[in-house]
């Protein structure tokens, strides 16, 4: 009855029976060709524990895996991170070496706008409405009799320089806006300096 399966239990036998032949006779094993039985339980057990092993040694090998891996990262990481702040470093140095411009010779290229009097009026009328009331390019138009157009255009510019904001709705398909802090404050001014 030899074969592959019952191999390992047939070796463990003649084993048992060459190595310790009184636990052999205890066990019952006195020819381990006639020990049918004990042979495949033996094999059974042996088998189970290779299966075992086995996937015991393929989880190791696994997990081995995943820390060098790791660890290739992790030291990888470092290394391009040390790199790259030694390199911000010689850069950090390098401008260092440059001569830096003078405050005196920098121009502030801070755009102005420039409001003409007819932005001035759209303001004003804005500002008339009260605080918390809304205008839009129609309104004004109907009020001065001029194209929606030409008002939409400075109200578009005054909402660029905060003077007022943009609201939810619309009237007659044109945005409606209210008069901002800022703008209440630059019309302040603008009373005051006309007042002295």
């Amino acid at each position: 009855m030899s074969n592959f399966f019952t191999l390992p239990g047939e070796y463990i036998l003649q084993l048992l029976a060459l190595n310790a032949p009184g636990i052999a006779s205890l066990l019952g094993v006195v020819k381990p060709e006639e020990s049918t039985t004990f042979t495949i339980v033996l094999s059974v057990l042996f088998w189970v524990l290779a299966c075992v092993a086995s996937w015991g040694s393929i989880r190791l090998v696994q997990n081995l895996y995943r820390i060098t891996d790791a660890l290739f990262r992790t030291v990888w990481f470092r290394i391009t991170q040390t790199a790259g702040n030694m390199k911000t470093r010689a850069v950090c140095n390098f401008r260092q070496l440059i001569p830096q411009r003078q405050p005196g010779n920098q121009h502030d290229a801070r755009p102005e706008v420039q409001f003409d009097d007819f932005d001035f009026t759209v303001l004003q009328a804005t500002a008339d409405r009260g605080p918390g009331f809304t205008t839009s390019a129609a309104e004004l138009a109907s009020v001065y009799g001029l194209r929606p157009a030409q008002f939409q255009n400075s109200l578009s510019k005054l909402h660029s320089s905060k003077m007022i904001t943009a609201v939810i709705g619309s009237a007659d398909g044109f945005d409606k806006y209210r008069l901002t802090d800022f703008g209440a404050a630059y019309l302040k001014m603008w009373d005051r300096r006309q007042a002295s």
